[in-house]
């Protein structure tokens, strides 16, 4: 936990966000990610803008998404101070005679975990933000692709770019969201990835593979635009 809230944020999420602020864009950007450490957040952008697909770390939840607050809902929540584990460097084991394990804050009896979604997960909670932002970004692609299908011109139509770093395949959500959005409206998919920087062919939109580190590239790109 400790590392995820010092971890620093290198050069490329500063290009990448100083894209995002560019007067072309007018706002019109998302950032579909599936980390969980919060460091989109931390580098500056507009946390509604941030739809995080597998939660976040920072955050914690009963490990039973059946349990309920006052009001009757179940949520997931930020700790007042940030959860300390000592623990056995040997066995990676906690250490519970040195720091109490976190308890859920509605229920009081069962231990809290972090908001992560984890593969088969049955018990993740969702965030009640997080539902709100992940209907924000379905509104936008939504009225993207209406927009375009108004417009006879193809020359006139949103011009689309999905640029997507470290997408890997063996948890591969954000690949097939890039791919599954330009495919949806058009435009040009931009893979940033050392190894996995394969692009599949489609006649009707570009793609464009990249096999650099995130920081190299998005500042490179920022400084040619």
């Amino acid at each position: 936990m400790q590392m995820y809230r010092t971890a620093g944020v290198h050069s490329g999420y500063e290009a990448m966000l100083k894209i995002s602020q560019l007067p072309s864009l007018a706002g019109n950007y998302f950032c579909y990610t599936s980390n969980i450490d919060g460091m989109l957040q931390r580098a500056g952008f507009d946390s509604s803008r941030v739809r995080e697909i597998h939660g976040n770390i920072h955050r914690l939840q009963c490990t039973s998404a059946s349990c309920r607050d006052q009001q009757g809902t179940s949520d997931a929540w930020v700790p007042a101070t940030p959860v300390e584990l000592a623990y056995d460097r040997a066995t990676m084991m906690a250490d519970t005679t040195r720091t109490p394990l976190p308890r859920c804050r509605n229920c009081q009896t069962r231990l809290a975990r972090p908001n992560v979604w984890f593969c088969h997960d049955t018990d993740y909670v969702y965030h009640k933000s997080a539902d709100a932002i992940s209907r924000a970004y379905q509104a936008l692609c939504d009225d993207m692709e209406e927009r375009n299908r108004r417009v006879l011109n193809p020359d006139a139509r949103c011009k689309t770019v999905v640029v997507e770093v470290g997408c890997g395949l063996i948890i591969p959500s954000g690949r097939v969201e890039a791919e599954d959005l330009v495919e949806r409206l058009g435009g040009t998919l931009i893979r940033i990835n050392p190894v996995d920087y394969m692009v599949p062919e489609h006649p009707a939109h570009a793609s464009i593979g990249l096999p650099v580190g995130a920081a190299e590239a998005l500042t490179e790109i920022y400084n040619r635009l």
